[in-house]
């Protein structure tokens, strides 16, 4: 029978293209899985199942700026996410691990020819990185009244970026090329409490995160100009270290009740606030995320809808940060997300997710004006799971 249930699960997730591998965290309530990360530590009390998983991501994105004449432009980013969770079930503490290596990688090629002067540019852009973020959280929970919890997120990045502007003009050509290698810790640490509403099945959650981000960078830029009358070159460095801090407070409600017999329906809302590390030049961030997911049966299906406004940077995923993915002026960017699988139970489980999408999206690539390009998102993976 479990041979019959895992492969009704393949074909549901291979034929459901839109499904994508787990939401995001959450505030006010705990999914209805193990393997989905928490931003409020205190909702640790609220998981129905605990244990560990496994599971194995690649994400790939292929843009291209709508064609142009004499302009050229394709991005193409690659992301690998490695994820383990650990639950322990201790009441009435909780504790859990969370540790999630990704690697990068985002190569960028543009071209122009003036139609009139005949002046030809290129730019070409090697980025990668690899993060690796380690979350502990722990949570103790207050009888009938709800509970409360803290958390840490240590995250450190390697960073390295090659890139190279070349200009063809009538007196000669100019070659700028930069490489340089970026060193990152990022740290979080938050303390959160929910409180259950007379044993409703409705909480209320509230979070506050203190981020400090310290970024050392060297690079090194070296400038040759060819002319007939010969070569010049020009090499300038830049090493230095920088150390930013910011709060972000968190506000969630959330919902969960019982239908039928076994079965669990929950929604979640919440809304992220945060400055911006550079207050001239962006507004502050703003994060609005729904979560609504419900088991019936042998399935488990899921929506995940966000908008975010502004400065906004994703603790758990740095990677579009470091390679300038994210539209900072944007009035809203607002995304949709299917998730799902078979409904988890006690003992060993598997999923596989597949998902792709189309969209365009504003960014601004090696400093130049603000490019608006086609995308083609895909995505697939694979996930282990074992409930105590």
């Amino acid at each position: 029978m479990l041979v019959n249930l895992s492969l009704v699960g393949l074909a549901l997730a291979t034929l459901t293209t839109f499904l994508s591998f787990t939401a995001e965290a959450q505030v006010a309530t705990a999914p209805l899985v193990p393997d989905q990360r928490l931003i409020n530590p205190a909702a640790l009390t609220g998981r129905e199942l605990k244990g560990y998983s496994l599971s194995f991501e690649r994400e790939i994105d292929k843009s291209r700026a709508p064609d142009q004449p004499g302009s050229t432009i394709e991005v193409e980013t690659s992301v690998d996410t490695v994820g383990l969770n650990f639950n322990i079930p201790s009441a009435p503490f909780f504790l859990e691990i969370n540790f999630l290596p990704q690697f990068g990688n985002r190569n960028v090629t543009s071209g122009y020819v003036d139609p009139v002067s005949g002046m030809e540019s290129d730019f070409g852009s090697k980025r990668a990185i690899t993060s690796v973020p380690v979350q502990g959280l722990m949570a103790l929970r207050l009888g009938e009244l709800g509970s409360v919890g803290v958390k840490a997120l240590y995250t450190s990045s390697t960073f390295s970026t090659d890139e190279r502007v070349g200009y063809k003009e009538v007196d000669g050509i100019q070659n700028i090329t930069t490489t340089g290698e970026r060193s990152t810790t990022f740290l979080a640490a938050s303390v959160g409490g929910v409180v259950d509403i007379f044993g409703t099945g409705l909480y209320v959650g509230v979070s506050s995160e203190m981020h400090e981000l310290r970024d050392e960078i060297n690079s090194g830029i070296t400038q040759v100009r060819e002319t007939p009358t010969g070569n010049v070159t020009t090499t300038t460095n830049e090493n230095h270290t920088t150390q930013r801090s910011l709060r972000k407070n968190i506000f969630g409600v959330g919902f969960v009740t019982k239908i039928w017999d076994d079965d669990t329906w929950r929604i979640d809302f919440s809304r992220e606030m945060m400055p911006s590390l550079d207050d001239a030049k962006y507004k502050d961030g703003k994060l609005d995320r729904l979560v609504t997911e419900i088991t019936w049966a042998f399935f488990h299906v899921g929506l995940q809808v966000t908008s975010t406004t502004g400065y906004y940077i994703d603790p758990y995923n740095l990677i579009p940060y470091f390679f300038g993915m994210q539209d900072y002026n944007a009035d809203s960017a607002i995304e949709y997300s299917f998730f799902g699988g078979l409904k988890s139970s006690k003992g060993h489980s598997f999923r596989v997710s597949y998902s792709q999408s189309n969209r365009k999206r504003n960014e601004l690539l090696g400093g130049f004006q603000e490019v608006t390009l086609d995308s083609k998102e895909t995505s697939y993976g694979l996930s282990y799971m074992y409930v105590f």
